[in-house]
């Protein structure tokens, strides 16, 4: 998981990452990709929307 998180520089959130550890035949739930990704501390990268009026 930390492999997944860290090849796509901390984009990839507990969705993505629960996809493509199933892609690699793991089978686990999201509700323990995001336990994991808590007590590993990877935090993705937020980026902020830009403003339209």
């Amino acid at each position: 998981m930390k492999l997944i998180f860290e090849e796509n520089k901390a984009r990839y959130g507990k969705r993505r990452i629960k996809a493509e550890l199933n892609n690699r035949d793991y089978k686990i739930g999201l509700k323990k990709v995001r336990r994991l990704m808590k007590k590993f501390n990877l935090k993705t990268i937020c980026s902020r929307r830009k403003y339209k009026s």
